[in-house]
């Protein structure tokens, strides 16, 4: 609906200004693309929609904070941080982008850095998934499997349906041998996702 609305609306007076209207379809763009494999459809969501909040309301973290998390799937390091960096300077322990930068550091292999980063992150929000899944993502890389599953079963229950989650639990599994978990699992996801290309990327 925000998608079909917004696109009605474009070159029109009721066309959708606020940063908030602006980020909210930028949402909804992001999941319709990931749900249907729209990689394409990024660079629109990143420049026409939240570039047009920002301008609209350079202040508006959430813009920011999205925008870098889409900078950062797409392995554009530079500006994805400088968008985390913008949403730091207006809100200093805002969680998205706490975890944003303490992936990066994950990717870097700066495992004291990211965790620094996830514990001011979950401290700031303690139900905050992804920060959850960054430290399960931490832990896996520091050989604490068991540790890293106890916590994705915590975020697990915040979170329900949550593909790349199952992903992680699926991939402890191939580690650990336990192959009729795994084969749970992938059955699980599929009941959602018949080509869940986020759960077998995270395995």
């Amino acid at each position: 609906w925000f998608v079909r609305t917004y696109s009605e609306r474009l070159d029109t007076p009721k066309a959708f200004t606020k940063a908030a209207d602006l980020c909210l379809i930028a949402q909804a763009s992001l999941e319709h693309a990931n749900w249907n494999g729209l990689g394409d459809e990024l660079p629109t969501i990143l420049k026409d929609l939240l570039g047009d909040a920002i301008k609209a309301e350079p202040d508006y973290w959430p813009a920011e904070a999205l925008a870098g998390q889409i900078l950062s799937s797409k392995y554009n390091r530079p500006e994805s941080l400088a968008a985390f960096d913008k949403v730091l300077t207006i809100h200093p322990e805002n969680p998205s982008a706490l975890t944003g930068k303490a992936q990066a550091a994950l990717d870097r292999l700066e495992y004291a850095e990211a965790e620094s980063l996830l514990n001011r992150a979950l401290k700031s929000n303690p139900q905050f998934v992804p920060a959850m899944l960054g430290r399960a993502s931490l832990l896996i890389s520091q050989g604490e499997l068991e540790s890293a599953r106890k916590e994705l079963a915590k975020a697990r229950g915040l979170a329900g349906r949550h593909e790349k989650l199952l992903g992680m639990l699926a991939g402890i599994a191939w580690l650990e041998g336990r192959t009729a978990e795994l084969q749970t699992l992938e059955t699980e996801v599929q009941a959602f996702d018949k080509k869940p290309a986020v759960f077998h990327a995270e395995m």
